[in-house]
């Protein structure tokens, strides 16, 4: 069954990482089939060539692209993305991509190590997705802690778009904006949809694309250590969060955090104990470099105690 389920992954996404991704596989249990099962060597080999076959023409016929890459994200990165996939996806980064793929309005709240991959994965993909695929989101608008950030994330984005043939073919032309806000968008006008992105220092009460106010919100590092290092400093985040951004959305906005763990009074720490506590909804995941048992929770890229320390050191 897992055999089965594992080879039509394959001849969708040629990627064996992908594949186990999907079927909750490991790589060492498919290369030992493959070693001892002669049979599964050669379908697995099969399921290659056809998932090669369909890959390319997936790169030349949009539609068949677009139906296989719009109901999953994990497809959607791998294929417009696959230059960021430097190392083997790690559990957790499985786990980010599933919780952003299993709802269009579910708030999700991570803190996770510097190099983890976040701001990747939830800042400069899933946006590009929310519009692209199943979600149909409008109006996507994106914080960060400073308008220089701002306008890096923006740059960030617009460089994948104008670079990136096949996304660029599909998402189509886009447009170029600043507004009153004086905040920096990209207008996508084949699909009425626009991303935005803004700093914490700027006030977006009342922002509105056409009829849509944002239906997608997502804050990425709007704090920092210096910003969380007193009461009124984590205070100001907080009610910025609950005075100006949630206001900003609607019934069905989706609002994602993602930084670094900072103070264990900052705003996503406050958000999970605000969960915990029943007063606010969503999900709540926190990923440290090296777990409570020792383990490091992406082996992949940090391979050896040298790679760690390294890291720290940064």
């Amino acid at each position: 069954k897992f055999q089965d389920q594992f080879l039509d992954e394959l001849r969708k996404v040629p990627i064996v990482q992908v594949a186990c991704e999907k079927t909750g596989l490991s790589r060492n249990s498919v290369y030992r089939w493959r070693k001892e099962d002669k049979a599964f060597l050669k379908k697995m080999d099969d399921a290659l060539t056809e998932g090669v076959a369909l890959v390319n023409t997936m790169l030349k016929d949009r539609s068949v692209r677009t139906s296989i890459t719009k109901d999953s994200f994990l497809y959607f990165f791998h294929f417009y993305y696959a230059h960021y996939v430097k190392y083997e996806t790690a559990d957790f980064q499985k786990e980010i991509i599933h919780n952003l793929e299993k709802s269009s309005t579910e708030n999700m709240y991570v803190v996770a190590f510097r190099g983890s991959g976040k701001s990747t994965m939830v800042t400069t993909a899933y946006p590009i997705w929310a519009i692209l695929g199943k979600q149909q989101k409008k109006f996507c608008i994106i914080f960060c802690q400073t308008r220089a950030q701002a306008k890096q994330h923006m740059m960030n984005i617009r460089t994948e778009l104008e670079g990136n043939d096949v996304l660029k073919k599909d998402l189509g032309p886009f447009q170029e904006e600043s507004d009153e806000w004086g905040s920096f968008s990209l207008v996508f006008k084949k699909h009425g949809a626009r991303i935005t992105v803004a700093s914490a220092e700027q006030s977006i009460r009342g922002i509105r694309h056409n009829e849509h106010r944002p239906d997608l919100i997502i804050c990425d590092d709007v704090e920092d250590v210096q910003s969380t290092k007193t009461r009124e400093g984590r205070d100001k985040t907080y009610h910025w969060l609950r005075g100006e951004v949630i206001p900003a959305g609607d019934r069905n906005t989706r609002l994602i955090i993602v930084g670094n763990l900072l103070h264990e009074d900052s705003l996503l720490m406050r958000i999970k104990d605000e969960i915990a506590k029943g007063k606010a909804k969503g999900i709540f995941k926190e990923y440290p470099l090296i777990d409570n048992h020792g383990v490091c929770l992406w082996s992949g890229k940090y391979k050896s105690e040298k790679d760690l320390e390294d890291e720290k050191l940064k």
